[in-house]
C-alpha cells in the first residue's frame, strides 16, 4: 500500500490535465483532489488527470481602477391639493415626495435620502387649496470600478494505490461465536500467502482491542502459503500464550479478536471472530454491568456485602434525583434492582450505605436541609421508592438531621462490636453559614436481630469555622480500637490545605479537640488536597489515602497513602504513589492493601503487602470514573480482586473476584424415624467439614425449630472433619440436653418432630441443614395381670400368680405388701410369674375376723406406678406354732419354763409340748400344758437321744373350743437348764 501527493503549478486555465508516474504501480484504490472535480485515465504506470471546476487559489489585478466615492445633495418639489385648507394641501404634497432618489450625474451615481422638507406657497382655487412641497436629499454616490484581474486555479491530487501484492489470511479457527470459560484454549490457526516473493510475512491479531500481538512466519517465496497455528488460554479475564498476558483485561465479557496478515509493507483484511467468555460465580475479573445508564455524578457508595452473600450496591441518577440500590445474589455475576430512593424534587446528592446482617442502611442528604436514614431488609425489599414507605420490611425512615443549608458528603459505618450506626456529614447552617463544618450522630442497633435502631446522638456540631472560603469537606469514618475516627479534608485557600482526623474519645459524645478539634495528618501547603478515604486491617492499624497536588506538579494529582497505629502518630511524609485521583482503599484479612483510583479517564489498581513500601501495579482495568471498593471490617469476605463498582461510558460496572466463604457440610449419622420411649436417648451424631482453612465452625441443633443450642466447635484445617456426639434424652415428655430441658413444651405422640442439624462458620456460612423425624411414646405405668378382687375369708395364707409387663420396656420395681407392710420388693422381670403369700408369721399376726388388703404394687424408673389390691379376711379357730431354731444344749436338759403372754378366755383349749432331744429323727414330746397355762418350770422325763447333740424345742397349739372371746397372743418366752 502506498500514498502519493502531488501540487501542481497555478495556472490560470480552470480546466487542467496533468500527469504523474508511479513505478511499481499495480493497483489504484482511491483518487482525489483538493478543490473541484478529478477524473484519470491510466497507460502503464502513468496516470493522467482531468482537473475542473476549482476554486480560485489567487486573484491578480491586471488594470483599471478601484471606485471612488463622494458626497451629493438634490432636490425635488411636489404639488398637493386639499378642499381642507392650506394644512391639507401641505400634507398631500408632502405625502407625494420619495423618501429616496436616484442619482447619477455620469461620473458619480447612487442613491440619496430624504434629509429635509421646505413648504412652498398655498393657493386657493375656486375648488381647492393648492401647495407646493421641496424635500432635499443627500448621500455618498460612487464612480464606477474599471479594475480587470487573471484567476489562478492550482489542483493537488492524492494517489491511494498499491505498489506491492497485499498479503492475505485464510483463518480456520478459531470459529466465529464461541463461548469460552476459565481456563479455555483458544487456538488460532490458518495461512498467509503474498503473490510478492522476498516479503517478510507475519500473523498480527489484537484481542478485544489489546495491544497487536505478532506471529513471525518467515519470508514470501511469492507461491507457497504460509502456515500458522498458536493456541492461547482464557484465564482471569485475559488471554495468556504460555505465561505472556497477550490480550489486557478484556473489556466485556462480549468480545472479539481481529486476526490479519503483514508483508512488511501493508495489511492485509482483517478478519473478526467474536466471541463470549462466561465468568464464575464469584470471580468476575472482566467487569459486568450493574446498569446501563450514566447515574453517577459524585462519589460512588462502597459495595456492601450481607450475611447471606448478596452484594448490595448504590447510584445516584442526578437528573432523576433517584438513589438506586442494586443487588446481586450470585457473588457480583448478575445484578438486579433492589429499591430506590426518591421524593420527586429534592436532589439527595452525597448517599451512603452500610451492612448489618441482612440489614442494609442507607443515609443519603436531602436537598440542602434534612439528612435521612432508611434502613431495610434487603431479604424482604421490593423493588419500590422507599421515600416515606412503611413496610414490614422498612425497619427506619425518617431524618436525623435538619436545618442544615448546604452539603458537602456523607458518610455511614457500623462498629460491628458494639452494635452502634454511625454518621457524619459536612454541612453549612444558619449558625455556621460561611463554612463547612463536620456533624456526625449516632445509634444503638436493638440486639433483637432486626437490625432496628435504639437510642441515638443525633446531629452533634464538631467543628466550627465560619469564615468563607474556609472549609471541611468529603467526610469518611473508620474505626480503629472500637473508636470512630472522622477523616475530611480541610482547605483554607488560596495557601492552606491537608488532610484532617477527628477521634472519638469513648465517652458521652465528646470528641479529641486537639489542635483546634483537627489532629493534624498531613498539611499540603498551597497545594490541594482531596477525597480522603481510610479502613483499618485486622492488625489494628489506620490506612488513610486520597489525592493532592505538590511543588514538583502542581497539576497532576498523584494518589497519597499515610498510616497510623493510633490515630496520633503519622509518618513525616505520606507516600506519593501514582498520578491518579478518586483513591479507594480496602484490605483483604491478610493485610494487603489495594487502592483503586482513576487516571486519565482509566481504572487502575495498585497492591501492597509492606505498606506501599514497594507495590505491585499498576493493574489497568477499563475505561471508567470514581471507583469504590469493598470493605469488609470483620474481614469475614476473602477475595483476590477487591469487588468494585465504577462509572463507565453509559454504565455502572462492577468486577471483583471473591474468594467464596465454602459452607460447611454437615453429615448425620443419626436415624431417621425413630420412635422414643422414656429415658431412651437420641444420638445427635455426625461430622462437618469445611474446606476454609482457618474457619471457626459451630454445629448447631434444634428441635421443631426451638431454641438454637451449639453441639460442637473447632477449627477447621479445610479436610480433617469435626465429630460431634450428644446424647439427647428423653424423659417426661420432653427431651432433655444433659439436665436443660430444650423443648420447653410437651412433645405430642403420634406425632412427628424434627431434629435439625446443621453447621455454621464465622465468615457467614451455614451448611444446609439435615433433619431427622422421631416421635415420641408418652411413658405409661407397668401392667400387673388379673383385677382387683375379695379373696374371701381364708383359714390359711393366701398364694396369688401375677405378671407385671412395662409398655416403653423400662426398668420397674415390685412391691408385695400386706396392709402396707412390705412383705418383700425386687426388680420386676417383664412377663415372668411371679406368686404373692402371706409368710406364716405375719399371717399370724392378722387379726382375724377383719379384712386385710394385700397389694402387688409395681413402679417404673420415672415413677409410674400401678397396683393391683386384693382384701381377704383371717379365719382362725386355732393357732399353732414352733420355734424355728432349736435351741443346743451341752448335755439332755433336765428342765424347761414356757411363759405366755396372752390372753386365754375361757372355753380355749391351750396345748404345749416341749422335747430334749430336738433333732431326733422322731423328738420326744412332753406335754407342759399344765405348767405353760400357770407359768411353772416342767421337769423333763426322757433321757435318750438318736441325734448326735441335745436341743430343746417347743411348740404351742391353742384352740379356740367353746370360747366366745378373741384369743390374744402378743408373745411367749421361755428358760431351760
Amino acid at each position: 500500500m502506498a500514498i502519493k501527493s502531488i501540487s501542481y503549478p497555478e495556472s490560470t486555465s480552470r480546466s487542467q490535465t496533468q500527469t504523474l508516474t508511479l513505478q511499481g504501480l499495480k493497483k489504484i484504490n482511491t483518487v482525489t483532489v483538493n478543490t473541484g472535480t478529478v477524473s484519470y485515465s491510466l497507460t502503464g504506470n502513468t496516470l493522467t488527470f482531468t482537473l475542473k471546476n476549482g476554486a480560485v487559489s489567487r486573484t491578480v489585478q491586471t488594470g483599471g481602477s478601484a471606485p471612488h466615492s463622494t458626497y451629493r445633495t438634490d432636490s425635488r418639489t411636489s404639488m398637493g391639493a386639499s378642499a381642507a385648507g392650506c394644512s391639507g394641501a401641505y400634507g398631500d404634497a408632502l405625502a407625494a415626495l420619495p423618501g429616496s432618489i436616484y442619482y447619477n450625474d455620469g461620473a458619480y451615481s447612487g442613491t440619496l435620502s430624504r434629509t429635509s422638507t421646505s413648504n412652498g406657497g398655498c393657493t386657493r382655487m375656486p375648488d381647492a387649496w393648492y401647495a407646493e412641497v421641496t424635500g432635499t436629499y443627500g448621500g455618498t454616490v460612487s464612480s464606477a470600478d474599471t479594475r480587470t484581474y487573471a484567476y489562478y486555479y492550482q489542483y493537488s491530487v492524492t494517489v491511494d494505490y498499491v505498489d506491492n501484492s497485499l498479503p492475505s489470511v485464510t483463518l480456520a479457527q478459531p470459529t466465529d461465536n464461541l463461548a469460552l470459560t476459565e481456563g479455555s484454549t483458544y487456538k488460532l490457526e490458518g495461512s498467509v500467502s503474498d503473490a510478492d516473493a522476498g516479503q517478510p510475512l507475519s500473523v498480527k491479531y489484537s484481542i478485544g482491542g489489546g495491544p497487536t500481538q505478532t506471529i513471525a512466519l518467515g519470508t514470501s517465496d511469492g507461491t507457497t502459503s504460509k502456515t500458522f497455528s498458536k493456541t492461547l488460554t482464557y484465564s482471569q479475564g485475559r488471554f495468556w500464550d504460555g505465561t505472556a498476558d497477550v490480550s489486557g483485561l478484556l473489556p466485556a465479557e462480549a468480545s472479539s479478536i481481529q486476526i490479519w496478515a503483514n508483508d512488511g509493507s501493508d495489511d492485509s483484511a482483517k478478519v473478526t471472530r467474536n466471541f463470549t467468555v462466561t465468568q464464575e460465580d464469584s470471580k468476575l475479573y472482566v467487569p459486568v454491568n450493574v446498569v446501563s445508564q450514566p447515574y453517577l455524578v459524585s462519589q460512588m457508595a462502597r459495595p456492601v456485602r450481607l450475611s447471606n452473600g448478596w452484594l448490595v450496591g448504590a447510584a445516584y441518577d442526578s437528573i432523576g434525583k433517584t438513589i438506586y440500590l442494586y443487588k446481586s445474589t450470585n457473588n457480583g455475576k448478575a445484578w438486579s434492582q433492589l429499591c430506590y430512593v426518591s421524593n420527586g424534587s429534592s436532589s439527595l446528592t452525597y448517599f451512603s450505605i452500610a451492612p448489618k446482617d441482612s440489614v442494609v442502611y442507607i443515609a443519603f442528604s436531602t436537598g440542602t436541609a434534612d439528612i435521612n436514614l432508611i434502613a431495610i431488609d434487603a431479604t424482604g425489599a421490593t423493588n419500590t421508592n422507599l421515600w416515606g414507605l412503611t413496610a414490614s420490611w422498612v425497619l427506619f425512615n425518617g431524618a436525623i438531621d435538619s436545618e442544615q443549608t448546604a452539603f458537602n458528603g456523607i458518610d455511614l459505618i457500623i462498629d460491628p462490636f458494639r452494635n452502634e450506626l454511625w454518621w457524619v456529614a459536612c454541612t453549612k447552617n444558619p449558625s455556621l453559614p460561611n463554612s463547612f463544618n463536620i456533624r456526625a450522630g449516632s445509634f444503638v442497633i436493638l440486639s433483637d436481630g432486626d437490625g432496628s435502631l435504639g437510642i441515638s446522638n443525633l446531629g452533634s456540631q464538631l467543628t466550627y469555622y465560619d469564615t468563607s472560603g474556609t472549609d471541611i469537606t468529603s467526610p469518611y469514618v473508620a474505626y480503629l480500637f472500637d473508636i470512630p475516627a472522622i477523616i475530611s479534608a480541610w482547605s483554607s485557600g488560596p495557601n492552606n490545605y491537608g488532610i484532617y482526623i477527628n477521634r472519638y474519645l469513648g465517652f458521652g459524645f465528646v470528641w479529641d479537640d486537639t489542635n483546634d478539634g483537627r489532629g493534624v495528618m498531613i498539611y499540603g501547603g498551597g497545594y490541594p488536597q482531596a477525597s480522603p478515604q481510610a479502613i483499618a486491617t485486622s492488625n489494628d492499624k489506620l490506612h488513610v489515602v486520597w489525592h493532592g497536588t505538590d511543588a514538583s506538579d502542581t497539576v497532576n494529582p498523584y494518589i497519597r497513602y499515610s498510616n497510623s497505629p493510633d490515630f496520633v502518630t503519622w509518618p513525616a511524609e505520606p507516600r506519593k504513589l501514582v498520578k491518579g485521583q478518586n483513591a479507594s482503599i480496602t484490605s483483604d484479612k491478610n493485610r494487603k492493601l489495594s487502592i483503586t483510583y482513576e487516571d486519565g479517564g482509566f481504572i487502575k489498581r495498585i497492591e501492597s503487602t509492606d505498606e506501599f513500601v514497594t507495590y505491585q501495579g499498576p493493574f489497568v482495568v477499563g475505561a471508567g470514573t470514581k471507583p469504590a471498593t469493598f470493605y469488609d471490617q470483620l474481614f469475614k469476605t476473602d477475595f483476590l480482586v477487591p469487588p468494585t463498582l465504577y462509572q463507565a461510558a453509559g454504565a455502572v460496572k462492577y468486577y471483583g473476584v471473591l474468594i467464596p466463604n465454602k459452607k460447611p457440610v454437615v453429615t448425620l449419622t443419626t436415624s431417621d424415624n425413630q420412635v422414643l420411649t422414656e429415658n431412651v436417648t437420641l444420638s445427635v451424631a455426625g461430622s462437618a467439614t469445611d474446606e476454609d482453612v482457618d474457619n471457626a465452625v459451630t454445629v448447631k441443633y434444634r428441635i421443631n425449630g426451638g431454641t438454637i443450642r451449639n453441639v460442637a466447635y473447632g477449627l477447621s484445617d479445610g479436610s480433617t472433619p469435626l465429630s460431634f456426639a450428644r446424647e439427647l434424652r428423653y424423659s417426661g415428655k420432653r427431651m432433655y440436653d444433659g439436665v436443660v430441658d430444650i423443648t420447653g413444651v410437651d412433645l405430642a405422640e403420634k406425632t412427628d418432630h424434627t431434629l435439625s442439624v446443621w453447621a455454621e462458620d464465622d465468615k457467614g456460612g451455614k451448611s444446609a441443614e439435615v433433619t431427622r423425624k422421631f416421635r415420641v411414646t408418652w411413658n405409661r405405668p407397668p401392667t400387673i395381670s388379673g383385677e382387683n378382687g375379695d379373696l374371701g375369708i381364708m383359714e390359711t395364707p393366701p398364694s396369688v400368680n401375677y405378671t407385671v409387663t412395662e409398655p416403653e420396656g423400662s426398668t420397674f420395681t415390685v412391691a408385695e405388701k400386706i396392709n402396707g407392710q412390705v412383705i418383700r420388693s425386687f426388680p420386676g422381670v417383664a412377663g415372668r410369674q411371679e406368686a404373692i403369700t402371706i409368710p406364716h408369721g405375719m399371717w399370724l399376726r392378722l387379726e382375724p375376723g377383719v379384712q386385710h388388703a394385700l397389694t402387688i404394687e409395681a413402679v417404673d424408673d420415672q415413677g409410674m406406678t400401678s397396683t393391683r389390691t386384693y382384701t381377704l379376711t383371717r379365719f382362725e379357730d386355732e393357732i399353732d406354732f414352733e420355734i424355728e431354731e432349736p435351741w443346743l444344749t451341752d448335755a439332755a436338759a433336765k428342765r424347761v419354763l414356757l411363759t405366755l403372754d396372752m390372753t386365754l378366755p375361757a372355753g380355749a383349749i391351750l396345748a404345749a409340748e416341749a422335747c430334749n432331744n430336738a433333732f431326733d429323727t422322731n423328738p420326744t414330746w412332753e406335754d407342759i400344758s399344765f405348767h405353760a397355762r400357770y407359768g411353772r418350770g416342767y421337769m423333763f422325763l426322757n433321757t435318750q437321744k438318736t441325734a448326735a447333740t441335745w436341743a430343746v424345742s417347743i411348740r404351742v397349739r391353742i384352740e379356740k373350743g367353746t370360747a366366745t372371746e378373741p384369743i390374744t397372743i402378743k408373745g411367749f418366752g421361755g428358760a431351760f437348764d
